[in-house]
């Protein structure tokens, strides 16, 4: 008990007796207080309590205890390592954003498009030597088959062109009447056709009568190539000249005056080719067998061609029998040679 006043109180003013006997100066066992503090009753109210003694026995709050090392800013005694920090830490990073997205456009690309080509080959190039071409040839002109030296094939066409007269006076290319004039004609075409790479090596045309008429006068032409022309039309000059062939132009000789009502025909290769047609409005046949340089020069001009296009023609100046002949069989006879 003597320890607990000491602690408490800190001053001999209280009486010891009254502490050991129960009485103090005023007889009624209470212990007088130090002056200015309120009255205290260790019979009924105990001290504070900071922490509870061993059964229960308040203990006393130390106060001021010279004895005690003072302490740290950190309510420790210096050199005294704090307790760790049991605590979970706080998340001091601010709350998320719980308001929805707004849809904005879409973000532009700005990177610059991913090359996907694959890397260039480094490896330095390997001399192989000169580059073959083994692909074919595009050589698109037929192959020239000496016809000299080369088994010939025939092949014959007979045309008939029957009977006829009157020209288209005015139209289809034509003039009007005008006498003693290539005014008009009138021309029937016929195709013969050759084999796919034939090289044409002979030609020879014969009509199958020799009743033949023509009014007035008449032209034979191969792929657009003169083989006769002339009686009272025109000159053979009167056409362009090409690598010794005359090539037909109706415009060249449409409104020209008749070279003479009596002048013979011409052919092509003449006079080395064989050359026979009845003058105009008089009765006879028709032969033309060519000569072999002029031959050679047609069969050049027609190579490649596997469509002959031959065409018969017939002309007027201002008769209603103009543009005429009597009925004209022909006989087409070519020898070629296959590449």
């Amino acid at each position: 008990m003597l320890v607990l006043v000491m602690l408490l109180g800190g001053c001999s003013d209280y009486a010891v007796s009254g502490a050991l006997g129960g009485a103090g100066p005023g007889g009624d066992g209470a212990i007088d207080e130090a002056p200015g503090l309120p009255p205290h009753d260790l019979r009924t109210d105990p001290p504070p309590v900071d922490e509870a003694l061993p059964g229960g026995v308040p203990a006393p709050r130390l106060q001021d205890d010279p004895a005690d090392p003072p302490l740290d800013d950190t309510g420790l005694p210096p050199g005294t390592d704090p307790p760790p920090d049991t605590d979970p830490p706080v998340d001091t990073a601010p709350p998320g954003d719980t308001d929805p997205p707004v849809d904005t456009d879409p973000p532009v690309d700005t990177d610059p498009p991913l090359d996907t080509a694959p890397p260039p080959d480094t490896d330095p190039p390997v001399d192989t030597g000169p580059a073959v071409d083994t692909s074919p040839a595009l050589d698109t002109a037929p192959p020239v088959v000496d016809c000299a030296s080369s088994p010939h094939q025939t092949t014959t066409w007979v045309l008939d062109f029957p009977e006829r007269k009157d020209c288209a006076w005015g139209r289809d290319g034509n003039l009007d009447r005008r006498n003693e004039h290539n005014q008009a004609r009138f021309v029937e075409p016929v195709d013969l056709d050759l084999p796919e790479g034939a090289t044409l090596c002979t030609l020879a045309i014969a009509s199958t009568t020799d009743t033949l008429v023509f009014d007035d006068h008449m032209t034979l032409t191969l792929q657009d190539w003169v083989l006769m022309a002339g009686g009272s039309g025109f000159p053979p000059d009167a056409f362009e000249e090409v690598d010794g062939l005359r090539r037909f132009d109706w415009a060249r000789v449409r409104g020209s005056a008749f070279s003479g009502r009596y002048d013979p025909y011409w052919c092509l290769g003449s006079p080395g080719s064989t050359c026979e047609v009845p003058r105009t409005e008089e009765v006879g046949r028709l032969a033309l067998d060519l000569a072999p340089d002029a031959m050679a020069r047609l069969a050049e001009a027609v190579q490649g061609e596997e469509r002959l296009h031959l065409e018969l023609a017939v002309y007027g100046d201002d008769n209603d029998g103009d543009c005429a002949h009597t009925d004209v069989g022909l006989r087409v006879v070519a020898t070629w040679v296959a590449p």
